[in-house]
């Protein structure tokens, strides 16, 4: 039991993002029902359409549900993207639009869709559209995302130009951090760079005193180790004494 709770305490954190991603595989992956007489039902297999919304908002399940599926399917084969191993850009940082009409352009880095390398700058590459509003002709706006590797670069903050590369580095303390290049600058974190892909900020969360498991009760061995059978564990824990001797056996 302590070997499980353990385990349950160290993924907390990230227990609705491991939640979202399991729901999605199992719907990305194809659906074979084998029946007694041995027959193969039909490959059902849906892909899962990223949008800005969070996969866990009612705004991008309506877009995944069945009649949206051929749809999610030519949109995701088109737009097949190498994955990042690392992110560096996060919420809150500073970067600067490098194609489009606001090239050159610098912002705040508002909104992150990791599965489709997505960024959205605030108040930059916007869309305009024009919508009969209560019978007035209103013009709307929308920011539209940008590609993180090669449409936006951070920003130092020495040269205040956008970086040609930014790594990550290890400081004499021992602490993580991003380093741009060529100047070396490091780039501090932000507030939002803490928060875990469920929104959730591990340095806001309270303990319950009620529900949650003290860090003495987690620590505290409830189950030793021994060479006896399982059989033998029980009987020894509810004082039964087994008198009985096993008879001889012969092996001819």
């Amino acid at each position: 039991m302590v070997r499980v709770t353990c385990s349950l305490l160290q993924r907390v954190p990230q227990y609705w993002k491991r939640y979202t991603d399991r729901c999605i595989n199992l719907r990305s992956k194809p659906a074979r029902y084998v029946a007694l007489r041995g027959w193969v039902g039909e490959d059902k297999r849906h892909w899962w359409l990223y949008t800005e919304d969070h996969p866990s908002t009612v705004e991008n399940q309506s877009a995944n549900m069945e009649k949206n599926n051929l749809a999610a399917e030519i949109e995701f084969m088109e737009e097949l993207l190498e994955p990042i191993k690392e992110r560096t850009v996060h919420i809150g940082d500073r970067v600067e639009v490098l194609v489009g009409r606001d090239k050159g352009k610098q912002g705040i880095v508002s909104k992150i869709v990791p599965q489709r390398n997505w960024v959205f700058v605030e108040g930059l590459n916007k869309q305009y559209q024009s919508r009969d509003v209560s019978g007035a002709a209103t013009l709307l706006s929308e920011e539209m995302p940008l590609n993180v590797t090669s449409e936006i670069a951070l920003v130092d903050p020495i040269t205040e130009k956008a970086a040609s590369k930014v790594e990550w580095r290890y400081t004499e303390e021992g602490k993580r951090v991003r380093v741009t290049l060529p100047s070396g600058a490091i780039l501090q974190p932000t507030a939002f760079s803490r928060v875990l892909a469920d929104g959730v900020d591990p340095a806001m969360y309270i303990d319950n005193n009620k529900t949650d498991t003290t860090e003495k009760q987690l620590k505290t061995p409830t189950y030793k180790p021994n060479l006896k059978t399982f059989e033998q564990d029980i009987m020894d824990s509810m004082g039964i004494v087994e008198n009985k001797k096993r008879g001889k056996t012969y092996w001819y």
